[in-house]
């Protein structure tokens, strides 16, 4: 079987695609406040944004593996993140996962990165003798393959929400546009077959004694290979429930984040390093004969051996793969969802920010300040050296 490289950059372009139809009408959608929920500054009329809003950077950390940053992306200031990095030591065609939340501390608003699955079949008589259903194979669950609508009623929504009460799912749908997307990323080799699908999930449940409404979303990909036996060609399937995130909010106020959590997936950005890490990892486990990593602190002192250079043929990968993203997301993000673009002349880049303020600042450390306030500039008061960018 083939081992799969964990490419959580694909996030950002999955959840622009969820949120296009729930931030279709960019008026009366405007940007929310740094608690998360729609918010009316004092001064302004009803109905428009926050007078100021302030975004801060957070990290995605690998801590007992590689100890280096996995991705970094953008949340308001008062928000919190919680993440990891959960390193599977019995899955070597997966030996990674992770997962993120960041959520307004005084609000509902929740966005969160849900951890990849791997599963594995074969219509081969003898092998599901060995390994029959629910049993594990190289730490793969051996289960047939399903559709992402399915995946979602059967093996996303069971395993991450079964701590909520009154579950609801309103409506599962399609996403072709994910799907494409996800079979893009697949890098083809001679004798497999693949293909990718992908859905969304709207469901409401009831949670310490609120009402939340949420967006879940995931693809399917299959790898599948025939192997010759003595009763013809049999054909195993290695399949993963990947790129699965979600935004949640308290029921009646999901649609009017999207602006929001659009901002937040156009900040992630995935450090080229540690997957180039992970990836020389899965090669080695491979040449092994999948030897297993018996602690975390073996795979500690391993991932510290590899290299940190990204050779030229994955970078060149990686670059085209965030090209097209970006490019996608763009169709998607600037009118749709309501997102300005900024130059940032504190790291000479561009930065996507919620539209509906006149002006925005930068420190140039990775956070930033919008406001339609007049007369407005943070450096009053402040020890920090904040600059006006253009749009």
């Amino acid at each position: 079987m083939t081992g799969k490289t964990l490419v959580v950059s694909m996030f950002a372009v999955a959840l622009l695609l969820s949120l296009a139809q729930c931030g279709s009408q960019k008026e009366g959608s405007m940007a929310s406040s740094p608690g998360g929920q729609s918010g009316t500054a004092r001064g302004n009329p009803a109905g428009k944004s926050a007078a100021v809003v302030h975004l801060k950077s957070a990290q995605l950390m690998d801590r007992e593996g590689a100890g280096i940053e996995v991705l970094h992306l953008l949340i308001p200031s008062d928000w919190t993140s919680s993440s990891r990095v959960n390193w599977l030591l019995d899955v070597p065609f997966m030996p990674a996962t992770v997962w993120l939340l960041a959520s307004n501390p005084g609000g509902t608003a929740e966005f969160e990165l849900l951890p990849n699955q791997v599963f594995a079949w074969s219509d081969n008589e003898m092998t599901t003798s060995l390994f029959p259903p629910g049993s594990r194979y190289y730490g793969a669950e051996i289960r047939e393959p399903v559709s992402a609508q399915d995946a979602l009623r059967s093996l996303v929504l069971p395993r991450y929400r079964a701590d909520v009460s009154d579950l609801a799912v309103v409506k599962v749908e399609p996403m072709p546009e994910l799907a494409k997307l996800a079979y893009s990323a697949i890098q083809p080799q001679p004798g497999l077959s693949v293909n990718a699908d992908a859905a969304k999930a709207r469901i409401t449940y009831r949670r310490g004694g609120r009402e939340f409404e949420e967006e879940v979303c995931t693809a399917v990909e299959c790898y599948s290979y025939q192997i010759q036996t003595m009763n013809g060609p049999r054909t195993n399937t290695q399949w993963y429930v990947d790129y699965t995130f979600s935004c949640k909010a308290e029921k009646g106020t999901l649609d009017k984040l999207a602006p929001t959590f659009a901002a937040i997936a156009h900040s992630i950005t995935v450090n080229p390093v540690w997957l180039s890490k992970l990836s020389q990892l899965q090669t080695w486990l491979a040449q092994q004969q999948i030897e297993r990593i018996q602690s975390v602190g073996q795979l500690s002192r391993m991932l510290a051996q590899t290299s940190n250079e990204v050779s030229d043929m994955m970078m060149d990968s990686y670059n085209k793969r965030q090209a097209a993203n970006d490019r996608i997301a763009q169709n998607f993000s600037d009118y749709t969802l309501g997102i300005d673009r900024y130059n940032d002349p504190g790291t000479g880049t561009q930065v996507e920010l919620p539209s509906g303020y006149n002006v925005g600042w930068s420190n140039g450390h990775g956070e930033y300040i919008l406001t339609d306030q007049t007369g407005y500039n943070p450096n009053e008061g402040s020890t920090q050296n904040w600059q006006q960018m253009t749009k």
